[in-house]
């Protein structure tokens, strides 16, 4: 009786003391049941943390904010450039100044297609180019108060990685669209409008609605990608005008096709360009 007595407090002991160390309820998870599994939301906000989050905070700053010194004045160059094809009679000195703009515009693409390859190959070489990384955009994006439609708009063509190689992939008909935008201000020089368009252009209806400007969508394979990979970079504001510009009803059934398949022409409106949001 005393060796059974002795057990049986042996025996308690140890359950005191295994309570103890792993908390109540601990050795039910001593079998064979698996661990609760987190939601796909729960993991990715998991790797983002102050302390350490996946994608280092300064290890693409360079680049980002270079990218954005590219793609700020394009957002203007592209409202300058509209609003001069667009006008009945358009004014010479304005449509010189937008060839400024242009021909500056062009001379500074080589870099930003530089930088937006350097982008891929810091990742890759800091082995951050995976799924993870997919992941953590939405999370990273969230943070930076990117707007929800841009967010659904990558994670709805296979996320950040697939997005951003398609548009770097897709980079020469930014060139080319530089070409057709020096074409469009020629003619617009040229322009020839008669007495009676003149006259008119000058009549304003009871139901006006703003002309429509010449926007080509095309300068979206610039605008996307440099939106996408600012949402790594803290504390940097994000061109959140891209919104409007290529997400605009104008756009969305030629960003739908997929980024290496822009249809040439797609215009945008005024409307698209009014307001402007910047984020955090």
């Amino acid at each position: 009786m005393k060796k059974l007595f002795k057990s049986k407090t042996l025996i308690a002991a140890l359950l005191c003391s295994v309570t103890s160390l792993f908390g109540v309820g601990a050795p039910a998870l001593a079998g064979n049941e698996a661990p609760p599994v987190l939601a796909d939301g729960e993991a990715a906000t998991s790797m983002l943390t102050d302390d350490n989050p996946f994608v280092p905070p300064d290890l693409l700053r360079n680049e980002v904010e270079a990218m954005q010194r590219f793609a700020t004045p394009l957002i203007e160059y592209m409202n300058r450039f509209g609003a001069v094809t667009g006008a009945v009679r358009p004014d010479p000195k304005r449509i010189t100044e937008v060839e400024t703009k242009l021909n500056d515009q062009r001379s500074r693409f080589p870099e930003f297609q530089r930088n937006a390859q350097a982008v891929v190959t810091k990742l890759k070489n800091a082995n951050k180019w995976t799924d993870e990384l997919d992941a953590f955009f939405e999370v990273a994006a969230k943070r930076k108060n990117a707007p929800s439609e841009f967010i659904a708009f990558v994670k709805n063509r296979g996320g950040f990685r697939r997005v951003f190689e398609k548009s770097v992939s897709s980079f020469h008909l930014v060139s080319s669209q530089f070409e057709d935008d020096e074409a469009s201000l020629k003619e617009a020089r040229s322009r020839k409008v008669s007495l009676l368009n003149w006259a008119n252009s000058f009549v304003v209806s009871s139901a006006y609605a703003p002309p429509k400007l010449n926007i080509p969508c095309n300068y979206c394979i610039a605008l996307i990608p440099t939106l996408a990979v600012c949402v790594y970079v803290p504390n940097l504001a994000c061109i959140n005008e891209v919104i409007q510009i290529c997400l605009d009803e104008h756009c969305t059934s030629t960003l739908s096709a997929g980024l290496t398949t822009f249809k040439k022409g797609a215009m945008l409106t005024r409307e698209a360009l009014s307001n402007p949001r910047r984020g955090a």
